[in-house]
């Protein structure tokens, strides 16, 4: 079992989990799966949740961002 925050202290930077497409353990760098954990309330909205790793068992805060783009250039002739 990792200890708390290992991975995190030692990255050479926080930027490694940052901004990610699936949270990253601070604890012992695995990738968490967001669809094999059930986890899809991570999808929700801008906000704070809090997941525990499968792979080291220690609980973590995951903080989602959320981008939205949107397009207009398929449009009908009339």
């Amino acid at each position: 079992m990792a200890d708390r925050l290992e991975a995190l202290k030692a990255a050479k930077h926080s930027i490694e989990f940052y901004g990610n497409k699936e949270p990253k353990c601070p604890h012992c760098g695995e990738d968490y799966d967001i669809g094999r954990n059930d986890s899809w309330q991570l999808y929700n909205d801008d906000d704070r949740h809090d997941v525990t790793c499968p792979s080291c068992e220690h609980e973590f805060t995951v903080v989602t961002h959320c981008s939205f783009t949107f397009s207009t250039d398929e449009q009908e002739e009339e």
